[in-house]
């Protein structure tokens, strides 16, 4: 049990770091785009694809904290935008 709250816990930390850090950039550093974060996202889908051997369970949690974090920042920049539908429309 003690390993299932530390990768929940592992997750969150790392989505809230990554989403926070993800937006700090767009909202301060002007060379920061949309399109930057778009070619870091395939880059983690394509990391993600990889089975690398010895990877583990915890840089696996990470990974997937960081996408969703990046998936997020990027509908929410799509919204800023105009050039999001939501999946309820």
């Amino acid at each position: 049990m003690f390993l299932e709250e530390f990768k929940k816990e592992k997750y969150n930390t790392t989505f809230d770091n990554v989403y926070s850090n993800l937006n700090y950039q767009r909202n301060n550093d002007p060379k920061y785009t949309i399109e930057k974060l778009e070619a870091l996202l395939e880059s983690l889908y394509t990391s993600q694809g990889n089975d690398w051997i010895g990877k583990g369970e915890i840089k696996e949690v990470t990974n997937n904290a960081t996408i969703a974090a990046c998936e997020q920042v990027l509908a929410e920049w799509k919204e800023d935008l105009g050039d999001y539908e939501s999946p309820n429309n």
